[in-house]
């Protein structure tokens, strides 16, 4: 990745990222991810960019292996982020409306890296329409290859995710 962590979070500044201010309360959270949390934080605001979530600046200890990092708003009941202490502090999502946790990524780092390459995708190659309008010609398809590509080079491995899998395989059916 050419761009520095800082520099990916300025450009997701419409996300409004919230420094996190309870870090040392959790001792069992590397020394990185504590150092993230607190110099750059997690998205506030509930229209930010995919996946969609909304932090209020504190971690809460949900069980002796997760931390609630945020939110993905509007949905009854209340879906959440956490931090997996348990497996190297790899994102879950919880969706307690159907009882399934998935992997979202492997790392917060790589989690706020995988935002980023979605928001630059959109703003760099679909919406300026690089290979023509997207539901022409079936193009969706290669704007689907490119984005699978760009988030495989953040998170090697990502149909192994599947919050970005999802994204992906809709993207090439032409579904969105």
């Amino acid at each position: 990745m050419s761009k520095t962590l800082k520099e990916m979070v300025e450009f997701l500044s419409t996300d409004h990222f919230i420094k996190i201010t309870n870090t040392a309360e959790f001792p069992q959270i590397s020394s990185e991810t504590k150092e993230i949390l607190k110099t750059y934080g997690l998205p506030s605001i509930e229209r930010g960019s995919y996946p969609n979530i909304v932090s209020i600046g504190k971690l809460f200890l949900n069980s002796s292996n997760l931390i609630e990092i945020g939110i993905f708003p509007n949905v009854d009941p209340i879906p959440k982020y956490y931090i997996d202490i348990s497996n190297d502090e790899r994102i879950i999502y919880y969706n307690p409306f159907s009882n399934e946790t998935t992997v979202v990524n492997s790392s917060l780092k790589k989690f706020i890296e995988c935002k980023y390459t979605m928001a630059r995708y959109y703003k760099e190659i679909e919406f300026p329409k690089i290979h023509g309008p997207y539901y022409e010609n079936e193009n969706y398809k290669k704007y689907a290859k490119i984005l699978r590509k760009m988030l495989n080079e953040v998170e090697p491995g990502i149909e192994n995710y599947p919050t970005w899998e999802m994204e992906l395989f809709e993207k090439e059916l032409g579904v969105i």
